[in-house]
Order: structure tokens, then C-alpha cells, then sequence
């Protein structure tokens, strides 16, 4: 092995990505696979897993759900030598389809996880009644606990959501929600859906989240200055949300 190769200094980037219009359709699976051609067309020196069929040493903070927009999603990559993160998100976006780009890219420690601590969502409903989810709203809030009962593959479980759910608002006809997590457990759109009396599930929602929260970031923007943004953008047809102090694009 060459001197050069002795030298080289594993490091891992993490990317903050969007996932919108058509593209939020775009199955977990499918998009791992976008990012890791699109990585790959870079030429840059990502590290590969071991094994026959080898694949790019990448992860995802959190699956982000088909047909959810995702506003700013994390994944993570590795890279067999340092590399200048400057200009990075430009040659990744290159190879990436309509609708899916990276915002931004910053080197963190080798070992280091992103670990997810709240998520951010926007919902609106067709034929949601605004008085009706008002008053559900102000009523969970009221509320100390609020058990929802789910049925998985694993068998049926029962959760109290109420601690998870942070905030929670409902205006202009949009739900607006942040969960945590707590003992393991987020509180999913679903969940939250239900409690409200929207039995329907998500099915007739328009979701979108908006942000993820990791235990190694500052906060950054309110849930309310985020909002703010969304509609803002929404409003003007745009393809990127700008999050103040938060995302290059």
C-alpha cells in the first residue's frame, strides 16, 4: 500500500435534503438509491460497506414516509479521505431528480449519529371543519393524558401521546404539530390524527414535515417562524423553503 493511502482521514459529512412535488412520492428505498448514484457521479471518495455486494456507507437519521414532503431530512456519509464539504450539495445535485435536492453538507465526528430529538409537521385536510378542530385541539392540549391504540403487524399497542405532542395549532385551515421524543416513542401524524377525532388517518392529508430536530444541532427557528416560512414559500409556488441562519440552498 502506498504512503498516500496510510495519510488518508476517514471523516462523515452530514447532508440536510428536501423531498417535494412529485417527488414525495418517492419510496425510503428508492431514495437511498438516488442519493447513492448521485454520490457516485461526484467521483468523490465515498467508503464503501464489505461483503459481495458492496454499497456506500450512507444512513438516514429518520425514513422519511412516501407521499410526505420533507422539507429538511438528514442523511448521513462517509468518505474514505477529507474532502472540502464547500460546494459539495451543487455536484451531489447534479445527478438527483426533479424535486429532491441537498441543502446543505458539514463535517461532523467520525463516530458521531445524528439522533433524532423532535420532528416538525404541517397538515392540512380536505373538509376539515375549522371550528370542530379548534375545539379538539384546545381539548388535547387541556388534556393530561391521551391514549391512542394502534394495530401493527407486531400486534396492537396503545400509546399516551399527549407528552410527546409539544405544540400543537390549528390556523388557516392548517394543523400544525411537534413531537418528541419520549422513553423511544414518537407520536406519528397518525396517532395524533385520530386522537383529533379525524378518523379518516392520513389518507386525506396533505403532510409535509417541515424539520427534524437532532440532539447534536442547536434548535435553530420556532415552530412558528418555520410555519411562517412554509406558507410564505407555499404562497409564491416556490420549490425551496429558507429557513433563516439554517439552510444554504
Amino acid at each position: 500500500m502506498t504512503r498516500d493511502f496510510f495519510n488518508r482521514e476517514r471523516i462523515r459529512v452530514r447532508f440536510r435534503f428536501s423531498k417535494r412535488g412529485d417527488a414525495k412520492h418517492m419510496s425510503h428505498l428508492d431514495l437511498a438509491a438516488v442519493f447513492e448514484k448521485a454520490l457516485r457521479r461526484t467521483g468523490l471518495p465515498t467508503s464503501y460497506t464489505s461483503g459481495f455486494n458492496p454499497r456506500i456507507c450512507l444512513s438516514f437519521v429518520s425514513a422519511a414516509s412516501t407521499s410526505m414532503e420533507c422539507l429538511r431530512e438528514v442523511f448521513e456519509v462517509e468518505f474514505e479521505d477529507r474532502i472540502d464539504v464547500d460546494g459539495i450539495t451543487e455536484k451531489v445535485n447534479l445527478g438527483l431528480p426533479a424535486g429532491v435536492r441537498t441543502l446543505s453538507a458539514s463535517c461532523i465526528p467520525l463516530k458521531s449519529k445524528g439522533r433524532p430529538t423532535f420532528f416538525d409537521y404541517s397538515a392540512r385536510g380536505a373538509g376539515w371543519n375549522a371550528e370542530n378542530m379548534r375545539t379538539n385541539v384546545r381539548g388535547f392540549l387541556a388534556s393530561e393524558s391521551v391514549p391512542v391504540t394502534s394495530v401493527r403487524k407486531s400486534g396492537t399497542k396503545t400509546n399516551d401521546i399527549r407528552r410527546s405532542v409539544s405544540e400543537l395549532g390549528f390556523e388557516d385551515d392548517e394543523l400544525y404539530f411537534r413531537v418528541l421524543d419520549v422513553s423511544g416513542h414518537f407520536a406519528r401524524p397518525d396517532e395524533l390524527f385520530r386522537a383529533l377525532g379525524l378518523e379518516e388517518g392520513k389518507g386525506d392529508v396533505d403532510l409535509a414535515r417541515l424539520d427534524v430536530g437532532l440532539a447534536d444541532e442547536e434548535e435553530g427557528p420556532s415552530l412558528t417562524e418555520k410555519i411562517t416560512s412554509w406558507k410564505t414559500e407555499r404562497g409564491r409556488g416556490g420549490q425551496e423553503i429558507r429557513f433563516k441562519d439554517k439552510v444554504e440552498v
